[in-house]
């Protein structure tokens, strides 16, 4: 069985379920992989620290919504200018 909601990937990845979906891991690909690594590794300490770095962000992905969040998060890291450069080398 699969998930959504990227501030329950810690707690339901850890349950057993079989599949992920991510908003985060969209813009964000280390830091989704490298709490799921933590929690394939069932290591708790380093799982505890990336989900509470990651904290704010969710708070925000609850509040106003993931998308809007990854929207606003890919404008401000530049990663829009990005896509746009290689959208013209089309």
């Amino acid at each position: 069985m699969g998930y959504s909601g990227d501030w329950g990937m810690a707690d339901a990845l850890a349950a057993g379920a079989d599949g992920f979906y991510s908003v985060l891991a969209g813009f964000l690909p280390v830091q989704a992989m490298a709490l799921a690594a933590a929690i394939e590794a069932n290591d708790t300490n380093e799982t505890a620290r990336i989900n509470r770095q990651l904290q704010p962000l969710f708070e925000l992905f609850r509040q106003l919504g993931s998308l809007r969040v990854a929207y606003a998060a890919v404008a401000e890291l530049g990663l829009a200018l990005l896509w746009q450069k290689f959208e013209m080398r089309d």
